[in-house]
């Protein structure tokens, strides 16, 4: 390692765990001595498709100019750069333009190791990727987490375990300790208003839904298969936005994807459909 540190966070859905786990990783290890940047997997035109990140920017009080994305102008020196991934297990080369030497210091991740070696690993199968990196700063002695970041984690944990609910199978008692070390009292409804964000889709397009959360994938015949999620309309409301089949028809053509599978997912007060 050369003291270049980047912290790339997350898959390319670039969810509300991503952000804040890959801001708050880089956070903690700049505070430990080692300085590192925030690299966000993604376009920088393509945070306003975000709703619940840029709600979180906003209570935060974080301007999006100050992040990093995958088009942002991040000069590397040279030199080997160190790479610490959260959200995620596995570095695709090439996501980084102008990053061509490179390794993994170390993961943070809730999903399934995918078995590719690091340094340093805490890979556990949680609710939330916020609830092992909460776990991580809370057990350094010799760091505080600041209230505004514990806010971020505290609403991400509530977010991905949908609000602590136990029936849905999504929390475990790790992301229960993990919400209540840094839960502070506020005067909003945190979960509430994250939801509320998130399943706001007033100002986007068919080909903006599409985009914001989607999965790739190649068929054994060689065709491209997209799994594209959607939160915030059910079947009778998405069928009926405006352009559907023009902006489907540009999504597929703009990504050569062959077979598109939508997934739907409604909230209402009472449930999740």
């Amino acid at each position: 390692s050369s003291g270049i540190n980047a912290e790339y966070g997350g898959n390319t859905a670039c969810d509300l765990d991503s952000v804040v786990c890959s801001l708050a990783r880089a956070y903690h290890l700049t505070c430990q001595g080692i300085p590192s940047t925030a690299i966000l997997p993604i376009k920088s035109s393509d945070l306003p498709l975000r709703t619940e990140v840029v709600y979180m920017l906003n209570l935060l009080n974080i301007s999006p100019s100050l992040l990093h994305f995958t088009d942002s102008a991040v000069q590397f020196p040279d030199g080997n750069v160190s790479l610490h991934l959260v959200d995620h297990n596995v570095y695709i080369p090439g996501t980084i333009p102008n990053l061509t030497s490179y390794t993994v210091e170390s993961v943070v991740d809730h999903h399934v190791d995918e078995g590719v070696p690091a340094p340093n690993k805490t890979i556990k199968i949680e609710g939330s990727c916020a609830t092992l990196i909460a776990e991580i700063m809370t057990s350094d002695p010799n760091f505080s987490i600041p209230p505004e970041l514990k806010t971020a984690l505290a609403g991400t944990i509530l977010l991905d375990t949908i609000n602590l609910d136990l029936k849905q199978g999504r929390t475990t008692q790790l992301d229960l300790d993990m919400f209540h070390k840094c839960n502070t009292p506020r005067e909003i409804d945190l979960y509430k208003e994250l939801i509320a964000a998130k399943t706001d889709i007033s100002t986007l397009s068919v080909f903006d839904l599409l985009r914001r959360d989607y999965k790739m994938f190649t068929s054994r015949e060689g065709s491209i298969v997209c799994i594209a999620s959607i939160t915030g309309a059910n079947w009778e409301q998405y069928s009926s936005l405006s352009d559907l089949e023009l902006q489907t028809n540009k999504f597929l053509s703009e990504f050569g994807v062959s077979v598109l599978v939508v997934m739907l997912a409604h909230h209402d007060s009472t449930r999740s459909e």
